[in-house]
This record gives structure tokens, C-alpha cells and sequence, in this order.
């Protein structure tokens, strides 16, 4: 082989691993702990057609809700694809500690729902099980980020008779 050939075939090498790590890389799932679940997801950069206001709610979100006697609930909010339409998919985790003891009284509630399909209207995020339990419909209404504060989105957890409020930070690499 003459040495551009070599040259030729190192190039086309190169480039075959490039292009091939860049795709993995962009399709790879991630996995975190998320209020102790294990959450494996991978997020669709939004496209350029989606509208700026929307593009910041793409990536991890978590936070914690405090109730009236101190019980807590850590909420996890995986926005994993976005449409120019405001149609996002997420996946939601949550932890409720109800009663703050380490004895039999204490009640710890795990849950998720990996690919819960929301939309995003008039500046808000509204995330609706569309279930009931126990006949309690709970729902959250969550303020898209701004840009002055594009890493904080702020609104209420709600069942139908008392919200509580929620603050969800960006989960930073």
C-alpha cells in the first residue's frame, strides 16, 4: 500500500468511529437516582422548530413537596422529548415519606410512570395521572422556566381540594 492509501484508509477509519460514537452518544440511555427509584431515559434534543420557552424544560428536574405536619414528597420530572406543538414526554418519579419515622407507623410510597404523555399550554406544564386512587385525583401545574430562571420551575402539586407548592430544580450533570 502506497502511503496515501494508508492515509485514506486511517481517514475513513477515524471518521467511521466519530460518526459512530457521536450516534451512541446521542441515543444512549442514561440512568440516575432519582428519589430512590432507578430511572433509565434518554432525552431528544428539542428540534429547532420548537419555540425557546419550551427548549428549557428539556432534561432532569427534581424537587421536594413539604406538607402541612412535615411529611415530604420528592418528585423527579424526566422531560425527555419536546414537540413544536407543546406535547412533551416524560417520565415522573416520586417518593412520598409520610409520618417522618423510622418505626412501623412511617408509610413510604415509591412510584413512577416512564413515558407519561402531557402538554404544555398557555405557559404551563400540567402533569395529570388522568387516575384516580382512593378516589383523589392528583395532578401538577408547573410554570415553564423563564429566562431569567431558566433552571427553576415553580407551581403546585394538587389533588382536587388542597395544593401544595412545588419547586423543581434542574438536575446538573
Amino acid at each position: 500500500m502506497t502511503w496515501v492509501v494508508r492515509i485514506a484508509v486511517a481517514t475513513a477509519l477515524a471518521l467511521c468511529v466519530f460518526v459512530t460514537s457521536d450516534r451512541e452518544s446521542f441515543a444512549a440511555a442514561e440512568t440516575r437516582r432519582l428519589c430512590d427509584r432507578r430511572v433509565t431515559y434518554d432525552i431528544v434534543p428539542p428540534a429547532t422548530d420548537v419555540p425557546a420557552e419550551l427548549r428549557r424544560l428539556s432534561g432532569v428536574w427534581s424537587g421536594m413537596i413539604t406538607f402541612a405536619g412535615g411529611s415530604q414528597m420528592c418528585v423527579s420530572v424526566v422531560v425527555k422529548q419536546i414537540l413544536p406543538d407543546g406535547k412533551v414526554t416524560l417520565a415522573v418519579t416520586w417518593n412520598v415519606s409520610v409520618g417522618g419515622r423510622e418505626d412501623i407507623n412511617n408509610f413510604v410510597g415509591l412510584g413512577e410512570a416512564p413515558d407519561w404523555p402531557n402538554k404544555v399550554e398557555n405557559g404551563e406544564l400540567r402533569i395529570d395521572s388522568g387516575n384516580r386512587w382512593h378516589g383523589v385525583h392528583y395532578y401538577y401545574v408547573l410554570k415553564v422556566p423563564s429566562e431569567a430562571k431558566p433552571d427553576v420551575m415553580v407551581g403546585k402539586w394538587m389533588t382536587d381540594t388542597h395544593p401544595q407548592p412545588v419547586v423543581l430544580h434542574r438536575v446538573k450533570r
